[in-house]
Parts: C-alpha cells; structure tokens; sequence
C-alpha cells in the first residue's frame, strides 16, 4: 500500500510543479487555432479533414480505459449517422509543451441534432480531454485523446477559457 501512497503523491506534486509554470502565449495561439480550425470542420461535417488531423498512430482512451485506434475512431465518426445544426466550441484550458510537441487540456462542447425514430432530437455533449499534438508537416496533428471525467472540478488552476 505504501508504494501506492508514495506514487500518487509524487504524481500530485509533479502536476502542481508543471501546471504552476507560465504558459507560452505563443504556443496557446497556435493551439487555440488549431482547435477553431477543428471546430469549424466539426460544424460543417467535414470528417475527413478532421481525420486527416489524427497521426497515423493515433488511440483514444475513454474514462474506463477503453481504447480505439485512428480506424476505429473513423468508424466512430462516419458512423454517428445524420446530423445537422451542428454548433462546436472547444476552450483550451492549459498548454504545456514545446514547438513541436504540446499537451493541452482542453474542454469541448458540442450541440447537435441527430435522427432518432423519426425525429431530430437536440442533443448536447461535453468533452473533457487530455491530448498530445505533434507538429507535422502540415501543423499540428493529435498522436493520443485521453478522455477525463467531466463531473469532477479541474485539479488545477486553468489558464485559459474565454
């Protein structure tokens, strides 16, 4: 048990120390771009651009520890069905990272109609996310979406939000 108790407590400080640093405005820019470029892709359906923005080695991990790899998750997209009025808006709320690789936190909240028995039925989701972004040739790209739980207060102070 104690080993337990030691990993989580360096885990904690470990996070307090890098989260209490100044974020580069600079690389917050670029990433805010990034994600209001995804998001417009988002609100008009545009898929493949969304997923031509996933590196090759991409995986997803849910809140249960569920994985799904790039393949998996065009799957996913191209199988939501029918949506129309779809509104996008993902909030960064930390950066941490370098120029060619960065980690932000961000929040994504999503509003959509979706055919359900005949009916388009407003339906609204909330993401919190944890991800990795690698720049490539082309900007950033997303190597790795960790999911984090969306009842619970952020552990830290956020820099961002608008």
């Amino acid at each position: 048990m104690k080993p337990k108790l030691y990993f989580i407590t360096l885990l904690a400080l470990l996070s307090a120390i890098g989260f209490s640093q100044p974020e580069d405005a600079q690389l917050r820019r670029s990433v805010e771009n990034f994600y209001a470029s995804m998001d417009k892709h988002a609100e008009r359906g545009h898929y493949d651009k969304i997923l031509a923005r996933l590196d090759d080695n991409y995986v997803f991990t849910d809140v249960q520890g569920h994985r799904m790899t790039r393949a998996q998750m065009r799957d996913s997209l191209l199988g939501m069905g029918k949506m129309r009025d779809m509104r996008s808006k993902t909030i960064v709320r930390h950066v941490r990272g370098n120029s060619n690789e960065v980690f932000p936190w961000v929040e994504m909240k999503m509003t959509y109609k979706q055919r359900k028995n005949g009916r388009w039925v407003q339906m609204t989701r909330t993401h919190r996310l944890c991800q990795t972004l690698v720049r490539g040739p082309q900007g950033w790209m997303i190597l790795m979406t960790q999911e984090l739980p969306t009842d619970e207060p952020w552990g830290f102070k956020t820099s961002g939000g608008r």
